[in-house]
């Protein structure tokens, strides 16, 4: 599913997996023993990266929009007959990250006030 893409879908990327931006379970899945303080560590990623503020508006709702086009990338190579695909969707993966986007939808006021200067 690699394409070329603007930047700031690498930095999206990045704070949807390594902040993570995920349910508590999500978290879980990936070794947090509790949720990390997720505005905190999405505030010193985008800091990092320096994000402009500009490109800071909306973060949540540009994570939730990745996450569909993943969940539903998916889902439709999966269609296509691509085995490693097809073992993805068998193990739930498409739920999971929908699920994972649900709570950034529910928390996106959160972690975008999180995030402004």
């Amino acid at each position: 599913m690699a394409t070329p893409e603007a930047p700031i879908h690498d930095v999206v990327h990045a704070a949807w997996q390594f902040v993570p931006l995920a349910t508590d379970e999500g978290c879980s899945r990936q070794g947090w023993t509790r949720p990390p303080d997720r505005g905190r560590r999405l505030r010193v990623l985008l800091d990092a990266y320096d994000l402009p503020d500009g490109e800071r508006q909306r973060f949540g709702a540009r994570v939730a929009d990745r996450m569909e086009v993943t969940a539903s990338g998916i889902e439709r190579l999966a269609a296509a007959g691509e085995p490693a695909f097809q073992c993805l969707v068998e193990r739930g993966v498409p739920g999971a990250v929908r699920r994972d986007r649900a709570w950034v939808e529910a928390h996106a006021a959160e972690l975008d006030g999180a995030i402004l200067s």
